[in-house]
């Protein structure tokens, strides 16, 4: 076990103040005597709850943002829009049990609703999905709903730690981190809260804002005119009407969600990859031209970097301002120019999107 410190957007004394006040107890389950099966469980907990039918604001990953931003554009198009970025503070260790066995029980009753018993769980290779039907040839065990449940008791339940002084801890509140099922107890109970709150909403009020959510980070788009009470609306969403005490709401970056920075005007919304080392090298996410890292792999990384940066760019401007940084970022690395280019130009090539090539001579 270790401890998880977590602080931001506070003064240097706060922070270690701060930092102490929220030290949260990690247990990772990767050494634990029923690890495979709890990582299959897990598996399927995740894919259960990424499946949830209903209304809700539940992203299954990072690269969903950018199709949130559009359908929010399309949605709301020719209205004023404004943004809100908020965190469920404190969601892991304040998510009452409660909630979280009833949602997980609620929501597989609806997957038996629609004739599901269980999930399908590859035991061989994680880039295979789990799926509702026997994938085929693809070696796999049958995660039946029952056993499911059970499992998700045990992990609430027995979720403990030994100390370096040999103690052990159990923990009796929240959400057991390090844990196998937590992203899944996480995405499925917020996810849950939702659907019951936006059954109090009526249409109109629907569709004057879209609202997404990864694990415990939300993003609110709405609609900013005088045919509705726009600034209550927000004012109740922020005091967490949506989701149960004690778990509330703080305020994030506004111009920020998850890995895309964004900017609203009256032309819509534009969107790039978040880079904090846009004017200079803040941190440190790729290896030097010199490590002992093959040249292959350096190149292969360059690339997959570079596709995200197309990927969550809105439009061309975007893409070439955002690349411009990146390829920054790798020529103080020491990544020769003729890499970059290469870079560049092949994913012009593959994508269609002419802009990579002004970007390879602009940059060169």
């Amino acid at each position: 076990p270790y401890i998880l410190f977590k602080a931001k957007n506070v003064t240097e004394e706060a922070v270690r103040q701060q930092k102490w006040q929220k030290a949260r107890p990690i247990a990772p389950t990767f050494a634990h005597p029923m690890h495979k099966l709890l990582h299959y469980a897990g598996r399927a907990l995740y894919f259960v709850v990424n499946n949830i039918p209903g209304e809700h604001f539940i992203i299954s990953n990072t690269n969903k943002v950018p199709y949130f931003f559009q359908r929010a554009m399309t949605k709301m198009h020719g209205h004023n829009m404004r943004a809100v970025v908020l965190d469920i503070e404190g969601c892991y260790p304040n998510m009452p049990k409660e909630i979280i066995r009833h949602s997980i029980m609620d929501i597989i009753c609806q997957q038996r609703q629609l004739g599901y018993a269980g999930v399908y769980v590859p035991t061989r290779a994680t880039t295979h999905k789990c799926s509702w039907k026997p994938p085929g040839r693809v070696q796999s065990i049958f995660m039946h709903f029952t056993t499911l449940m059970q499992i998700l008791d045990f992990s609430l339940d027995q979720a403990v730690f030994r100390r370096l002084d040999g103690k052990l801890i159990r923990q009796t509140k929240g959400i057991p981190m390090g844990d196998a099922l937590s992203p899944g107890m996480t995405i499925g109970a917020c996810g849950w809260m939702e659907i019951q709150w936006m059954e109090t909403l009526d249409h109109t009020t629907k569709q004057k804002f879209a609202a997404a959510r990864y694990m415990d980070d939300v993003i609110v788009i709405y609609i900013e005119d005088d045919t509705w009470n726009h600034t209550q609306f927000i004012a109740d969403f922020k005091r967490s009407e949506c989701y149960a005490a004690p778990l509330k709401l703080e305020e994030g970056n506004d111009d920020t969600f998850l890995e895309n920075e964004f900017k609203i005007s009256s032309d819509g919304i534009q969107y790039w990859l978040k880079n904090t080392n846009t004017e200079q090298c803040k941190i440190w996410r790729y290896q030097h031209i010199n490590s002992y890292t093959p040249y292959k792999q350096k190149r292969s990384t360059l690339i997959a970097t570079l596709k995200k940066v197309d990927r969550m760019a809105s439009n061309a401007a975007m893409r070439y301002y955002s690349a411009q940084d990146k390829l920054r970022e790798f020529t103080q690395l020491g990544y020769p120019d003729a890499m970059l280019k290469y870079a560049c130009q092949r994913i012009g090539r593959e994508t269609g999107h002419a802009i990579w090539f002004q970007v390879a001579k602009d940059h060169i």
